[in-house]
């Protein structure tokens, strides 16, 4: 039977400090260096309004828009973002068309404090 924990300290958690060996063997999320997706997904054009579709993120994306890029496919037709904030997006497109999108980060900042959940990400 293994060790496990509920409280996060102890013999069975995840805490770094009880790794054996130097700091340099483990990799977690706050050692990646680079760009990084804090959200991706797909939305159907025209659900809402005509050739348009607002993406909203569950929580506000820490720091500024220019911080951030989204690319967008629209598959076999065109789709473009505009309206970009913290808060979301609109994609726009042909009606039905379904796009995938991917909000990345670009700047030098710690991955742990960026990722954004995905869950309940288009206004509808």
């Amino acid at each position: 039977m293994g060790a496990s924990s509920v409280t996060g300290v102890g013999q069975g958690s995840a805490d770094k400090a009880g790794q054996k060996g130097s700091e340099h063997l483990w990799v977690g999320v706050e050692k990646l260096i680079g760009p990084r997706v804090v959200h991706a997904g797909r939305a159907t054009i025209g659900t809402v309004s005509t050739g348009v579709i607002a993406v909203k993120f569950p929580v506000p994306l820490p720091g500024v828009v220019t911080d951030y890029i989204v690319l967008v496919s629209g598959g076999a037709n065109y789709a473009y973002v505009t309206s970009f904030t913290v808060d979301g997006f609109t994609i726009n497109g042909t009606d039905t068309q379904v796009a995938s999108y991917a909000v990345i980060r670009v700047d030098a900042a710690s991955a742990a404090s960026q990722v954004v959940p995905t869950g309940g990400n288009v206004a509808y």
